[in-house]
């Protein structure tokens, strides 16, 4: 019992100390470069870290250091101080551009967070060694279970520093071989897209009380239900009557234009208290129409919201440096292309145009650790099974006796 708190007093005093000089050191040195841990450093400090607890584990196994860093008030300890940076994460937006008290607005690339989670990984590689020998069907569940979460912890935050994210914006007809990152740098890539058409399907439009400024009334009962047919219902204290709906509508000042560009629109007849019988047409509109509503009182209109995408997607074909052969692919939201080790996301497109967009925005990522990180959830997650498995076994065990 006098050891237990014995670790928990040494335990709270270098977790405290080491919080307290991993601030120091950030007031004075201020943020960690990104390019501290790239690869091979990142390499070296796991093969050395690993190494060092190997080592450590087997020569000092009797110390009071290695059984302190191997117990639970230390893992406890390392726990804490690592959620403790991880929940501003939620709170502070992370961005580079800005600057906050103590970098607060890029954790990861602070003092606290390196300190926080090289002790999370120390404590985390002892526990390991500790409780792995002698080797037991008991001892090796648990090694598979949390030396997939130590794979995770390492690679992750230690393999992050490898990680690429650009952006690329493509126009129809154009092949691009550039990005940009999220510093404003123009990055040079080992590959290229080339955008053939950029296709958007979108959800029936929503009818709904919107004020001057189309924005829509957050009262109740107003209901912001989707028009697909003919159709009748209430919307707050007024009848709706749908009469005629047309996904695709050419109104005639766009006819005069001879244009294709079309938008939603709906003839409808209101019951209201105050006008009682009102009828007329409502739109959407679109970059080359405005919107028609039907006004029902004061600040109260009645719309037809803009539709909200349902799927969007670009044809394009990629072309890499060390590769002769160009690939054709569709790439859309959740459908993201591979080549050469990079993930090309769907990102964004000419939200004005909507489905006449002329160019699409890519988010292209590279995370060459990613694959280990995977790997250790899979070791996490076969650990957990087969740890559960053990324990009902045992139950129905004691439940036979």
């Amino acid at each position: 019992m006098a050891t237990k708190k014995t670790n928990l007093f040494i335990s709270s005093i270098i977790t405290l100390s080491l919080f307290f000089v991993s601030i120091i050191l950030q007031v004075l040195l201020g943020l960690i470069p990104v390019t501290t841990f790239l690869f091979p450093v990142n390499l070296n400090l796991i093969l050395e870290l690993t190494t060092l607890i190997i080592l450590f584990h087997f020569v000092f196994k009797k110390s009071k250091v290695i059984q302190w860093i191997s117990s639970p008030p230390a893992a406890l300890s390392s726990i804490l101080l690592f959620s403790l940076l991880i929940i501003p994460m939620a709170i502070i937006p992370q961005q580079s551009n800005m600057q906050t008290f103590l970098g607060l607005n890029q954790i990861t690339h602070t003092w606290m967070f390196t300190a926080s989670s090289l002790y999370l990984i120390t404590t985390l590689g002892f526990t390991i060694m500790r409780r792995s020998f002698p080797l037991r069907a008991h001892n090796i569940l648990f090694f598979i279970n949390h030396f997939g979460l130590w794979i995770i912890l390492t690679t992750g935050l230690l393999g992050a520093a490898d990680r690429q994210e650009v952006m690329m914006q493509v126009y129809e007809g154009q092949v691009v071989w550039y990005g940009e990152n999220e510093k404003g740098e123009i990055v040079e890539l080992p590959i290229a897209i080339k955008l053939h058409d950029f296709v958007m399907r979108s959800f029936p439009p929503k009818i709904a009380l919107v004020d001057p400024q189309g924005k829509p009334y957050t009262i109740k009962d107003n209901e912001c239900l989707e028009v697909t047919g003919t159709s009748t219902f209430n919307i707050a204290q007024y009848r709706i009557n749908i009469l005629q709906y047309y996904p695709e509508f050419l109104g005639d000042s766009i006819k005069q234009q001879e244009t294709s560009v079309v938008a939603p629109a709906a003839r409808v007849t209101i019951t209201t208290p105050q006008k009682g019988l009102i009828s007329g047409w409502i739109s959407s509109g679109n970059y080359m129409q405005r919107p028609t509503v039907i006004e029902l009182g004061k600040d109260t209109l009645l719309a037809l919201l803009t539709p909200e995408p349902e799927y969007f997607g670009s044809k394009v074909t990629l072309y890499s440096k060390s590769d002769n052969d160009a690939q054709k692919k569709i790439v859309s939201v959740n459908n993201p292309a591979h080549l050469e080790g990079w993930n090309i996301y769907q990102y964004s497109y000419d939200v004005k145009l909507g489905n006449d967009s002329k160019y699409s925005i890519f988010m292209l990522v590279k995370d060459p650790w990613l694959p280990l990180v995977y790997f250790g959830m899979i070791l996490l997650m076969i650990g957990s099974i087969l740890l559960l498995f053990t324990k009902m076994k045992i139950q129905r065990k004691e439940d036979t006796l």
